[in-house]
């Protein structure tokens, strides 16, 4: 275990192309927080931007099924963005538990599910962000099975133009547009959503 600041760093939740995320304890409420650490040194200037664009989402939004904010930090040359923690896990880690079971969720579930990924992904294009990388890892369950879309670091803010080009994202859940770096625009996210 590691202290940073006010928190107390434990389980390794997942790794990605951003950094570490971990379980973490607040020392003075015992709350569990999740805490992406990202080493800003190594970053490129077009990773810095994603984190910009991830920062003002999550600080300022109000829609249940995006992964709360709840500050951020610099230490060790490194930026802390400290979240609310889903004790579920992600819907990947589901899935393979499940497949594991040899069993199923219930369609109560699935459309549960579903529908709240659809209102936070509405939510998020209503602000004109595009997710852009909409997958099971990325999608948190909570202690009441609620889902927390998480990791909109990788989104796009559109602005006038209502396309874009760039790709990004997981192949197995990019649309087509996206893997053959056509113009793409909300509907890219849909598409992942079905993938899912």
């Amino acid at each position: 275990t590691q202290t940073y600041m006010r928190y107390r760093k434990t389980d390794v939740l997942g790794k990605g192309s951003f950094g570490v995320v971990h379980k973490a304890v607040h020392v003075e409420t015992g709350k569990e927080y999740a805490i992406k650490s990202i080493d800003v040194t190594r970053t490129t200037h077009q990773n810095k931007m994603y984190l910009i664009t991830e920062l003002r989402v999550l600080a300022t939004h109000k829609c249940p099924f995006l992964v709360a904010f709840k500050e951020a930090y610099f230490e060790n040359r490194c930026l802390h963005i400290v979240t609310e923690y889903a004790s579920r896990g992600d819907l990947s880690h589901m899935i393979r538990s499940k497949i594991r079971q040899s069993a199923y969720f219930s369609e109560f579930d699935v459309w549960h599910y579903f529908l709240q990924m659809c209102i936070a992904i509405d939510y998020l294009h209503q602000l004109n962000v595009l997710h852009r990388d909409i997958k099971p890892a990325n999608v948190l369950v909570t202690r009441d099975n609620c889902i927390k879309l998480a990791d909109v670091g990788v989104g796009k803010v559109m602005r006038a133009a209502k396309f874009t080009y760039t790709q990004v994202g997981t192949p197995l859940y990019m649309s087509p547009e996206v893997f053959k770096r056509e113009r793409y625009d909300s509907k890219t996210d849909a598409w992942s959503l079905g993938c899912v």
